[in-house]
């Protein structure tokens, strides 16, 4: 009898350290800090409750030194088995060989869910790169109580929303007179010169790039368009030049009636106390769609020396279960990007995000070319340049485009 309860020990003990051995360990880099950082660190500890078969060890390097590290890391084939990327990069990284593709593990059901124009940016040269886990486009929010001082209020007491740029300006300028407050507030970097300027090129009918020649396409008119408008908000002396903090700080202390800023701002803005505000998709131009800027933060899976299935394929199993469980992440203000998500009572029980949820489906991406994140440093530049006065709109436009093709490819 003793020596079959041995028995029975030996083969518990034996088959306890093959479950062990299965187990697969993932590594996970992240960017994120304060509450991104905390719902993403959540992610992790869950997932790894429910899947005893794989352990995530995730590690949070600081924004600024991000994507220097992931390179080097890459290049040294020390990479982390999956990782955060912002989509607008991607093809900087793909380029080099140095991203895993990924379709072989996604099944068409799953990819089916992604909204058309984000899934499209996750591909380069026809591979699946990465699989989204949000878009975060650019916004309007308004402050109720500046409107109210300013009088922009319809009939039933509402506060008046501008539905295109014009009536944006005109609200702005009625705000100015009536109040002196600013009547509206952006940081007056990557905001106005990137995503604001994005916003405006779009909605006028431009392109960045020709799909059929395969070559940077920017419209010189259009460009210009672009930038008269953002000019005259400058010029009409309702929007003061400033960084991220102080663009936040106008709007957040009742100085400033409109603000332009990504949807992250809804992890901050409905508890910040005594702030009476709502959220909206941006203007548009007469004619066009509320077409506006976004990027999206994904899962990549990068490539180090010879690839390893068994880890790739936890690795993929991990970043499906993230997306799928994205309505947590929506708390941060992003747009979840797949349809069960979109849908689910979760998400939209989340306050104020049918006002916004609709800038997911219109968000313009980077297209898929190599050097846009140098390319972006130069519209920050430009556009400065242009509402300090340094230069024209015309000049700005012509920069923009031999910028585009010196350095997009």
């Amino acid at each position: 009898m003793k020596k079959f309860v041995v028995l029975l020990m030996l083969v518990s003990l034996v088959l306890a350290g093959t479950a062990l051995a299965k187990k697969t360990e993932i590594t996970f880099w992240t960017l994120f800090g304060g509450g991104e950082g905390y719902i993403m660190s959540e992610f992790v500890k869950e997932f790894n409750e429910t899947h005893p078969e794989i352990q995530v060890t995730e590690q949070i390097v600081d924004w600024d030194e991000y994507y220097n590290k992931l390179l080097t890391s890459m290049l040294a084939e020390e990479a982390p088995d999956v990782c955060i990327m912002h989509l607008a990069v991607i093809p900087d990284y793909a380029s080099r060989g140095v991203l895993n593709p990924i379709e072989k593990y996604v099944t068409e059901i799953f990819t089916e869910q992604y909204l058309p124009n984000i899934l499209e940016q996750a591909k380069y040269d026809g591979h699946l790169m990465a699989l989204p886990l949000d878009t975060h486009p650019l916004v309007l929010y308004y402050n109720k109580k500046v409107l109210r001082e300013a009088g922009l209020v319809d009939e039933n007491g509402e506060v008046l929303i501008p539905e295109t740029w014009e009536d944006m300006l005109e609200y702005s300028k009625i705000v100015k007179e009536k109040t002196g407050k600013a009547g509206l507030s952006v940081e007056s970097s990557t905001m106005v010169g990137e995503r604001w300027w994005i916003a405006l090129y779009t909605q006028y009918g431009g392109k960045f790039y020709d799909p059929i020649t395969k070559k940077v396409s920017i419209d010189r008119d259009i460009a210009i368009k672009a930038y008269k408008t953002i000019l005259e908000f400058y010029t009409s002396n309702v929007t003061p030049i400033g960084d991220y903090e102080d663009g936040e700080a106008l709007f957040m202390n009742d100085e400033a009636a409109f603000h332009l800023n990504g949807v992250w701002a809804m992890a901050v803005y409905p508890i910040t106390e005594g702030l009476d505000f709502g959220v909206t998709v941006v203007p548009a131009v007469k004619g066009s769609k509320h077409y506006t800027w976004g990027d999206s933060h994904s899962l990549i899976f990068p490539r180090a020396g010879k690839v390893d299935t068994k880890k790739l394929e936890a690795a993929v199993t991990f970043a499906k279960w993230i997306v799928e469980h994205s309505y947590e992440w929506a708390k941060a203000g992003h747009l979840p990007v797949v349809k069960s998500v979109r849908e689910s009572e979760e998400f939209l029980n989340l306050p104020m995000r049918n006002n916004y949820m609709e800038a997911a489906k219109l968000a313009v991406l980077a297209p898929s070319i190599r050097g846009w994140s140098e390319f972006r440093t130069e519209m920050w530049e430009t556009c400065q340049s242009m509402f300090i006065g340094d230069i024209t709109p015309e000049k700005a436009a012509d920069l923009i485009i031999e910028k585009a093709n010196d350095i997009l490819w």
